[in-house]
């Protein structure tokens, strides 16, 4: 496969192996940008590729209420490490893949001034009855 100039390397599973808590998979930096894109806004995508991979515990990928629960607890997580002014902006991008991934509204989150006006918006927005449905 090409990629501009570059031939790429195939996938090869010999040169993969898991380290740290959470599944994290660490080889080259091609496979890392292709993992690491689709687990935007599903983190427990790398759990799910080691399960494949390597047969350790699948992880629940969480629905409802529990999904919420985990947004708010990450975007939680990036005020806290960013600070609030920059840790507004930088927890868009994450807000904006949790919501396409998960086919839930965005609008109003990802362009609110404000992190209590956020964490207000998670719950309805990946706990709606539309959402349930589908």
């Amino acid at each position: 496969m090409l990629a501009g100039k570059h031939r790429l390397p195939a996938f090869d599973f010999r040169y993969h192996h898991v380290i740290g808590g959470m599944g994290q998979i660490r080889q080259g930096a091609i496979i890392q940008r292709m993992i690491g894109r689709g687990a935007q806004g599903a983190p427990w995508v790398l759990g799910q590729i080691a399960h494949a991979l390597y047969g350790t515990p699948a992880p629940v990928e969480p629905t409802g209420s529990a999904l919420a629960d985990l947004v708010a607890e990450h975007y939680e997580a990036i005020l806290s490490f960013y600070g609030v002014a920059l840790g507004l902006k930088v927890a868009r991008k994450h807000l904006g893949w949790y919501a396409d991934r998960a086919g839930a509204p965005k609008a109003e989150m990802l362009t609110a001034d404000d992190a209590a006006t956020v964490l207000r918006l998670i719950p309805s927005a990946f706990t709606s009855p539309e959402r349930q449905a589908a």
